[in-house]
């Protein structure tokens, strides 16, 4: 029987709202009893805890509801070769994946696709000026962002994202600066594919006289 000694997590993290890919090993744990989980923004997003190698403990800050979870995973389903949702236990929304990397980034994919069903089944094809234009734009936006690309000028890549009919809004979180992205037609699209990298003008404050 093969034994399985890593997996991976990913995971949104609540301070900047990246996705990112932690690898975890079995290994990691030896000598110790908690391994730390930690965001390329700087901030510890999860910490799990080993209860001798029976039982996980995934203690995180939920980027939905803005409290603290502790989610528990058996040793057979921590170090399983399948796919575990990590749900918001309030509202049942995915907060990230854990197990085998190519299960895991599929599962991300899919759920990205969800995403745009749900937005289908809510009706908002008709509340679009262009609906396919504009999921690809979502995709393309998404794709940026998890490369890393889609920052503030001052600094910060926490960008919230409004969507209108025809564009998207994309606000720095921290300084409140604007930019609008363009969603209405094949031009766009490409514009914004060529551009590979979204950065948010940062908003000026006026200075004092």
């Amino acid at each position: 029987m093969l034994v399985t000694t890593s997996t991976t997590l990913a995971l949104f993290c609540p301070h900047c709202g990246k996705l990112m890919y932690h690898e975890i090993s079995l290994f990691q744990f030896a000598g110790c009893n908690s391994v730390s989980i930690h965001c390329e923004c700087g901030e510890i997003k999860a910490t799990v805890v080993s209860k001798k190698h029976k039982q996980y403990l995934l203690h995180m800050d939920c980027i939905v509801c803005e409290t603290k979870h502790l989610i528990a995973f058996s040793a057979s389903q921590f170090w399983a070769n399948e796919v575990t949702r990590v749900n918001c236990t309030d509202v049942t929304l995915e907060l990230g994946f854990l197990g085998p990397r190519d299960m895991v980034e599929e599962a991300v994919n899919k759920c990205q696709h969800e995403l745009q069903d749900v937005i289908r089944d809510l009706g908002f094809d008709d509340y679009f000026v262009n609906p396919e234009i504009m999921y690809e734009v979502l995709n393309v936006i998404h794709d940026i962002a998890e490369q890393g690309e889609l920052f503030c000028q001052c600094g910060a890549s926490q960008i919230g994202v409004d969507i209108l009919p025809e564009e998207l809004e994309l606000t720095c979180n921290v300084c409140r600066g604007v930019l609008h992205v363009p969603a209405r037609n094949e031009m766009d699209l490409s514009n914004l594919r060529n551009a590979g990298r979204i950065v948010v003008p940062e908003k000026r404050r006026r200075r004092k006289r």
